[in-house]
């Protein structure tokens, strides 16, 4: 847990943003029909001298260091289809002595590594925020999680959604994605 921590206060200084192609960062803003064409995913490298990303680098940026220390962990995809705007974001959950911890580092109303005592717990948790932070109050499509494995560093927005959602997708009680290696 003191390894998480340190990791966290070394992101606590990233920036929320991306770079696009040509090299220009956009902060705090994601300008969507731009993002879609010109946004890339970045080497978790580049963060460490970039120190801006958007969930999807940054979860990339922590998967490196919870791989460097053996500490197990997953990547998670959460998505609204709504058919329209698509709101979805990506965090890491690593597990350490029977409990489960959500890392987030790019959430406004939530920030830092909250404990649970089950993985379903910290999903619905994680669904919850989802809610919040997009504006989600009433909904009629379902929400989806999708835990996946590493991409490509470099790939396009629509490569990075497509690959997410070839994960493994979540079962309602959340019991498929809670095997630990």
């Amino acid at each position: 847990m003191i390894e998480a921590q340190k990791l966290f206060k070394i992101m606590s200084e990233f920036d929320y943003g991306w770079i696009d192609k040509a090299g220009h960062k956009y902060i705090n803003q994601i300008a969507k029909s731009k993002f879609i064409t010109d946004y890339y995913l970045q080497n978790p490298k580049d963060i460490d001298t970039t120190k801006i990303g958007i969930c999807w680098d940054q979860v990339e940026y922590e998967r490196r260091f919870f791989l460097k220390n053996n500490i197990p962990h997953k990547s998670i995809f959460i998505v609204y289809d709504d058919g329209v705007k698509y709101p979805n974001h990506t965090f890491l959950i690593f597990k350490s002595n029977q409990k489960y911890y959500w890392f987030e580092n790019t959430y406004s109303n939530v920030k830092g590594i909250l404990e649970y005592n089950s993985l379903k717990d910290c999903l619905n948790h994680v669904k919850k925020e989802f809610l919040q932070e997009n504006k989600l109050q009433n909904i009629d499509m379902p929400i989806y999680f999708f835990e996946y494995e590493q991409p490509k560093y470099g790939i396009g927005a629509i490569d990075f959604i497509t690959h997410c959602q070839k994960g493994i997708k979540a079962k309602q009680n959340f019991e498929n994605l809670d095997k630990w290696q």
